[in-house]
C-alpha cells in the first residue's frame, strides 16, 4: 500500500503523521509525490507505524519508476 493511500484511508494529515515521525508535513507530502524517499531508518519507522502497511517495497517501486 502506498503511503498516500494509507494516509487517506485512515484519514491521517501529512502533519498528524510526520508528528508520530517526527519530521515535518512537508517532509511527509515530498514522500507522497514522489519528490523524495525518506532514509532507511525514517522506512523502518513508516513501516512500524502502518504495521507493515507501507514499507521498503514500496519505495523501491516508486524509484524504479522514476527512472
Amino acid at each position: 500500500m502506498k503511503l498516500t493511500s494509507y494516509l487517506s484511508d485512515n484519514k491521517i494529515d501529512e502533519k498528524a503523521f510526520g508528528a508520530q515521525l517526527g519530521v515535518s508535513e512537508f517532509a511527509v507530502r515530498k514522500w507522497r509525490y514522489g519528490q523524495r524517499v525518506p532514509n532507511v531508518a525514517t522506512i523502518q519507522l513508516i513501516s512500524e507505524i502502518t504495521g507493515g502497511k507501507v514499507g521498503f517495497p514500496d519505495w523501491l517501486v516508486d524509484q524504479a519508476r522514476a527512472s
